[in-house]
């Protein structure tokens, strides 16, 4: 490997070009590569404690990322730098490095729920009753609180019970029936 130049694939494609960008510059013969990737890969080598050289070859004719995994398994360059997913398969044939970055990629589907309730209340499915327990003594503290630091200056805060349930009662009717 002494002296030998790293020989890096780099996949063409036409479309999202923001992670990696693959140009040629006729009057000058050269082909740029650009992107997030090559970014990230330039930041690597750069933080390496010695001189690493390397050599961008852009993959034109993939059919597949596949394909692209496969010219380094076969030994036909060193490595490949780009947006390739990492799955089962491919990894059987190279190593990976730890992914960079999160594709965002989500997937919404319908519920099929078996016993067909619709129910109002499903978004409080995901909250226990401690939950809710924790949530109405905070409302009821935090009442407290203000009512401490309030009730000496301010007027509306001062009165007899029965005056402080009605100024309360609209505030928590979500959590008291009344």
């Amino acid at each position: 490997m002494r002296g030998r130049k790293l020989r890096i694939l780099v996949p063409v494609k036409h479309g999202f070009k923001e992670f990696v960008n693959v140009t040629h510059d006729p009057t000058m013969n050269r082909t740029n590569v650009t992107g997030y990737c090559i970014d990230v890969f330039h930041a690597v080598i750069e933080a390496l404690p010695y001189d690493v050289p390397y050599e961008f070859f852009a993959f034109a004719k993939p059919k597949s990322y596949d394909d692209l995994v496969n010219q380094v398994f076969l030994g036909n360059y060193d490595a490949a730098v780009g947006d390739i997913t990492i799955r089962a398969n491919r990894s059987l044939y190279v190593d990976f490095t730890l992914p960079y970055t999160e594709s965002g990629i989500s997937m919404v589907v319908p519920i099929k729920d078996n016993n067909n309730s619709k129910n109002t209340w499903v978004f409080l499915k995901p909250l226990t009753w401690d939950l809710w327990a924790a949530s109405g003594c905070f409302f009821i503290f935090i009442g407290f609180v203000v009512w401490v630091l309030e009730h000496r200056i301010n007027k509306d805060f001062r009165g007899s019970p029965n005056q402080h349930k009605l100024l309360v009662r609209p505030l928590n009717h979500g959590f008291c029936p009344p």
